[in-house]
C-alpha cells in the first residue's frame, strides 16, 4: 500500500474516532452554549440563537429567580458537576418552551415547591446524584407534560403524599439508592401511565404498604435491598426472611397483598425466579 493511501486511511480513522468521542459538551452545535469551571455566575444573555445552555463544573452555587429570563428560547438547562447548593422560587420563570432540566451531581439538598412553577412543556426532569433529603407535595405541580424523573443517587429519606399525583403523563420514574425506609402505593396511585418504576438498592426498606391502585393494576418496580434485587408486583405469599441472609440469592419474583406491610424481618416466600439469563438493570 502506497504511502499517501497508508495516511489516509490513519485521517479516515482519526476523524472517525473524534466524532465518537464527541458530545454536546465538548463539541457543541450552533444552538448550544456551554459553559465551565471559570464560570462563577449565570450569564444575563447566552450565545445568539442558543436554545440549549449547559454549565458544566462551572461554580455556580445558586440558581437565582429568573436566571434566564433574558432567553425565554432556552429547551434545555444543565448543571452538571457544580457546587450548586440552592435553586431558589423561579428560577425557570419565563422559559415556556423548556423541555428538559438536568442538575446533577451538585451540593443541592433541598428544593423549594417554586422551582419548576409554569414549566407547562417539561418533559425531562434529571435531579440525580444530588444530597436531596425530601420532597413535599406542590413540588412537581404544574408538569402535566414531564415524562421522565430521575431522583436516584440522593438521600431522600421522606416523599410526602401527593408529591406525584400531577404527573399525569410520568412514564419513567427512578427513585434507587436513597435513603427510604417505606414505600406507599398512595404515592403513585394517579400515575396511570408509569411504566415499572425504581427504589433499589441502598434504599432501606423496612415497611412496604403497596397495593392496587384504582384502575387494579400491578405496581411493579425493582426494589434492592443489601445489594440484592427483588422484583414486587402485588399479592406477596412466602415464607423466607428478606434481609441480608439470603444475600447470595439471585433476584427472585414476589407478589404483594394489598395494603401489606412488611419489614427485613417479615417472612417471605418465592413465588418464581426468572430464567437463566435474564436480567433486570437499573438506572445507573
Amino acid at each position: 500500500m502506497a504511502r499517501e493511501q497508508i495516511i489516509i486511511c490513519f485521517l479516515i480513522l482519526l476523524i472517525g474516532y473524534s466524532s465518537q468521542s464527541c458530545d454536546d459538551t465538548t463539541c457543541p452545535k450552533e444552538n448550544q452554549d456551554v459553559y465551565s469551571k471559570d464560570v462563577t455566575e449565570i450569564p444575563v444573555t447566552l450565545k445568539a440563537g442558543a436554545t440549549e445552555v449547559f454549565f458544566v463544573r462551572s461554580q455556580i452555587k445558586i440558581i437565582p429567580k429568573g436566571a434566564f429570563a433574558t432567553n425565554t428560547k432556552l429547551q434545555k438547562v444543565e448543571f452538571i458537576n457544580t457546587p450548586t447548593e440552592l435553586t431558589e422560587d423561579g428560577a425557570f420563570e419565563g422559559l415556556v418552551d423548556l423541555e428538559i432540566i438536568e442538575i446533577s451531581s451538585t451540593q443541592l439538598s433541598s428544593l423549594s415547591k417554586g422551582t419548576f412553577k409554569d414549566l407547562h412543556n417539561l418533559a425531562k426532569l434529571l435531579l440525580k446524584n444530588n444530597k436531596i433529603t425530601s420532597l413535599e407535595k406542590g413540588l412537581f405541580d404544574g408538569l402535566k407534560k414531564l415524562r421522565e424523573l430521575q431522583l436516584h443517587m440522593n438521600e431522600i429519606a421522606s416523599i410526602e403524599e401527593g408529591t406525584f399525583d400531577d404527573l399525569e403523563n410520568l412514564q419513567v420514574l427512578h427513585l434507587a439508592k436513597n435513603r427510604l425506609s417505606s414505600v406507599s402505593s398512595a404515592w403513585f396511585s394517579k400515575l396511570h401511565k408509569l411504566q415499572p418504576y425504581h427504589i433499589p438498592d441502598h434504599n432501606q426498606i423496612t415497611h412496604n404498604h403497596l397495593g392496587t391502585n384504582h384502575n387494579h393494576k400491578c405496581y411493579n418496580f425493582n426494589v434492592h435491598l443489601y445489594h440484592q434485587a427483588y422484583d414486587y408486583p402485588n399479592n406477596l405469599h412466602h415464607n423466607q426472611p428478606l434481609g441480608r441472609d439470603n444475600a447470595a440469592t439471585n433476584r427472585q419474583d414476589f407478589q404483594l397483598s394489598p395494603d401489606t406491610s412488611f419489614s427485613s424481618d417479615h417472612p417471605v416466600t418465592t413465588t418464581s425466579r426468572p430464567g437463566k439469563g435474564q436480567s433486570h438493570a437499573g438506572p445507573e
